[in-house]
């Protein structure tokens, strides 16, 4: 006779099997089999109370993810609603599917230009997470990411600033003052400052960005001749710091020219700029001199 626990057992494996033929059948782009198939693991799933929630909602997050994939939002939609609902006191604040599947409902949304339910969802989760690990937590610094770029796709930029700038401190905090995840933040609030017109902070962080990818990379690396190249460009035009760009292009010049050679078509490119930069250094001195050389003209004297 088989017994409750060997029959539950025997539902688990074959929920499995259906759940891997989904998973083969997506990978070979047969895309209806493997639709048919994980709505019949999710049905199996809702059908069978002794299986665990978590089974469940791990059926309606590969479902609504290949929804999503193929461009099918009407149909992943309702699937993100019910993990949210059936996820929410369930699962931690910070477990993949939980935060994925808000981040997806919050995206769809907005494609729908429901901004503020949008912004609601992310800050409802927000809430949560600084509930369940505390506001100065590294768990919560992917949700204000997400808050950040909805609020710079809705060119609220000073906002997103403000969330960046949290996000670098807990960071910071954390993991200290050089990696990659600093890098990144740091990477978003440079794009920020420059639509803000912040030239003088968007300076400052990429130096600051310079310096962390010297710390990781290395003096010669490419990313670092990059930033150094992005900060000269900066100077040129928006800082009026001519001689400190021109500094800073010949050094990316320098390490393109030793990774690539000095026949390379982008050394050659920044090369020309550079002759360009030298050359409207030289016209300025030129301008200076010029003007302390002359002389003007002293009135005469008169007497009443």
């Amino acid at each position: 006779m088989i017994t409750k626990q060997e029959h539950t057992l025997a539902k688990l494996n074959a929920f499995r099997t259906i759940l891997q033929l989904a998973r083969k059948h997506k990978a070979e782009s047969l895309c209806q089999i493997a639709e048919d198939l994980y709505k019949q693991a999710i049905i199996m799933a809702k059908n069978t109370p002794e299986f665990e929630l978590i089974i469940l909602l791990e059926s309606l997050f590969e479902l609504a993810s290949y929804y999503s994939f193929q461009g099918k939002e009407n149909e992943a939609k309702p699937l993100w609603e019910e993990i949210k609902i059936r996820a929410d006191g369930y699962l931690k604040a910070d477990t993949y599917i939980y935060v994925q599947s808000i981040f997806n409902l919050s995206r769809l949304y907005e494609k729908q230009e429901d901004i503020k339910k949008a912004e609601e969802l992310l800050k409802e989760l927000l809430q949560t997470q600084e509930l369940q690990f505390g506001d100065e937590s590294l768990e919560i610094c992917s949700v204000l990411k997400q808050l950040a770029a909805l609020y710079c796709r809705q060119q609220k930029y000073s906002v997103a600033e403000s969330i960046h700038l949290r996000i670098l401190v807990l960071k910071e905090f954390h993991l200290g003052t050089c990696s990659v995840e600093i890098n990144s933040t740091v990477d978003a609030l440079i794009d920020i400052f420059q639509k803000l017109g912040k030239w003088r902070l968007a300076e400052y962080m990429l130096n600051r960005q310079k310096a962390i990818l010297v710390a990781l990379h290395g003096n010669n690396s490419l990313c670092v001749a990059s930033c150094v190249f992005r900060l000269s460009q900066l100077q040129e035009l928006h800082t009026r710091e001519l001689n400190k760009a021109i500094e800073n292009l010949q050094y990316a010049i320098d390490v393109y020219k030793e990774r690539f050679g000095e026949q390379a078509g982008p050394v050659a490119l920044l090369q020309r700029k550079l002759d360009q930069m030298l050359f409207a250094k030289l016209e300025n001195q030129m301008v200076v001199d010029e003007i302390s050389t002359f002389e003007l003209p002293v009135p005469a004297l008169t007497t009443v």
